[in-house]
């Protein structure tokens, strides 16, 4: 018994002196000329004030439009701003992060960017107590820098699924696809080529959007109903 005692005040003791150690060796680093303590830079992921989708409909607007809050896939559902080196693997940038997921910066922008498109009557972003004829569900697959050339380019994912409410139907369940050249080889490259990129994915979403409902009269003629509780898999 006396031994176990012995035994584990010694741990102890050493693990204290470890971790002294280790902080007396920071802050001598610290003071060592030439280090630099690089802080943490956080990033928005917006586009320009003046952006508004284009879309090729000489229609009436449809109904009103429910944007269900956008996942985000495994490795992509962080803050963290991914970079890819190798095929297979994803790192992630030290002192660089993005402000929020890029699933949820995503949300605020789509539901803008569709109520400019002038596709819908009114658009809004779950939960809203609205009487909706449709509903968008969206994943974020990727949101990444790519370094496998002597550049760099974002590439940028977005699994969309919209719903007719009035009738229980998918009407289109797509993959959008964007890749967009980055300027320079670091985050902040990387930072001003997402933004391009997703002026770009809105643009698709719009242009798709726009020749489903095209295709499908009805699911915008018909009366809307209330909407149903809406039940998703969550990761």
């Amino acid at each position: 018994m006396t031994r176990n005692l012995v035994r584990t005040a010694k741990t102890f003791v050493n693990r204290v002196a470890v971790a002294l150690a280790a902080g007396l060796l920071v802050s001598a680093c610290a003071t060592l000329p030439g280090f630099k303590h690089e802080p943490e830079t956080v990033y928005l992921l917006e586009w320009q004030d003046d952006f508004t989708p284009a879309t090729a409909t000489n229609t009436e607007p449809c109904g009103s439009l429910l944007i269900i809050s956008p996942l985000g896939a495994p490795g992509y559902a962080t803050t963290r701003m991914a970079y890819v080196e190798q095929d297979h693997r994803v790192d992630y940038f030290v002192t660089h992060r993005w402000a929020d997921t890029p699933a949820r910066m995503l949300g605020p922008l789509m539901t803008r960017a569709l109520g400019e498109s002038g596709l819908f009557e009114a658009v809004v972003e779950s939960p809203a107590p609205l009487q909706a004829q449709l509903r968008l569900e969206s994943e974020v697959l990727k949101l990444r820098q790519v370094f496998l050339t002597r550049t760099s380019e974002i590439e940028l994912n977005l699994r969309v699924n919209l719903y007719d409410l009035t009738q229980g139907r998918l009407l289109v369940g797509r993959v959008l696809n964007v890749v967009t050249p980055a300027e320079s080889r670091n985050p902040y490259g990387g930072v001003n080529a997402s933004h391009r990129a997703v002026e770009r994915l809105f643009q698709q979403l719009a242009d798709t959007l726009s020749a489903v409902l095209t295709e499908n009269p009805a699911a915008c003629g018909a009366e809307s109903r209330p909407v149903p509780e809406l039940t998703r898999n969550t990761r």
